[in-house]
């Protein structure tokens, strides 16, 4: 018994001595020699633009590809403080008596109305382009204004989802 664990144990590092020899060996590609930390020889870049990670790049990656509206949707999907509501598929933000957020993580929308009691509240939508359209809340044409309260409300949701990450992004 003793001898067979023995055994097994030199099988084992002489298993982790192989191993660790070949991970140092440089690999050939095509032809040419590329160890695993340098850098890939010219015309094999592997890369698509997005920074490797598990999951996914930052808000800012989508708000200077894209435009601030999905960066802070993306926002909204990484924050712990949002709510998933699996009937239309998006993910909610509410802040009492200041808005409502939600965005739609796969048509790319994000929507934001104001929560006022006794008076008309507005519903901003950017599409996945980020372009604006504007509502009064229950249906109607937008109040005076309207715009540069979407401005305010899209202010408001990145100091409250994101104030450093999108911060450096430029948008």
């Amino acid at each position: 018994m003793t001898m067979r664990r023995i055994r097994g144990t030199l099988q084992l590092a002489a298993m982790m001595a192989a191993m660790g020899i070949i991970a140092g060996c440089s690999h050939t590609l095509t032809g040419m020699s590329w160890s695993p930390g340098a850098t890939p020889p010219p015309g094999y870049q592997f890369s698509n633009g997005m920074p490797p990670s598990s999951e996914g790049p930052l808000p800012s990656w989508y708000a200077q590809r894209f435009n601030r509206a999905r960066g802070l949707g993306e926002a909204i999907k990484r924050n712990h403080r949002a709510l998933w509501e699996r009937d239309p598929g998006t993910f909610a933000y509410y802040v009492g008596g200041r808005f409502f957020a939600q965005y739609q993580p796969w048509e790319h929308y994000l929507q934001i109305r104001t929560d006022h009691k006794g008076v008309p509240n507005v519903s901003c939508h950017w599409d996945a382009n980020g372009a604006l359209s504007m509502s009064e809340v229950g249906g109607g044409a937008a109040p005076a204004g309207s715009k540069a309260t979407c401005d305010q409300l899209l202010d408001e949701l990145q100091k409250r989802v994101a104030p450093r990450i999108l911060a450096h992004s430029g948008s």
